[in-house]
């Protein structure tokens, strides 16, 4: 991972690769205590796409989550935070 996303082969200080990108997404739930925290911590990384497809690699969790989509489909933030929120509630801590 570190030769992909490595500052000699990426833009933006070594935050995009070749097709993939940190993905950094914050949860947002409104609950206290939770600002600044990210759907399947900081260690996630993925590939985005004019359809909203969702691929995602959670290094620390072993997780790897895909969502695959013809089209981008109405609401789609919202349905993608209930949907990411749905797995992150139902994971177990090792």
């Amino acid at each position: 991972m570190k030769r992909i996303l490595s500052p000699r082969r990426t833009a933006g200080g070594g935050k995009y690769g070749v097709g993939i990108s940190w993905m950094l997404e914050p949860v947002i739930t409104g609950k206290k205590g939770e600002e600044g925290q990210y759907f399947f911590g900081r260690n996630v990384f993925g590939h985005g796409s004019a359809t909203r497809v969702i691929i995602r690699v959670a290094r620390d969790h072993e997780l790897i989550v895909t969502m695959v989509r013809y089209t981008l489909g109405r609401d789609y933030e919202a349905h993608k935070n209930k949907f990411l929120q749905a797995i992150s509630d139902r994971m177990v801590e090792k």
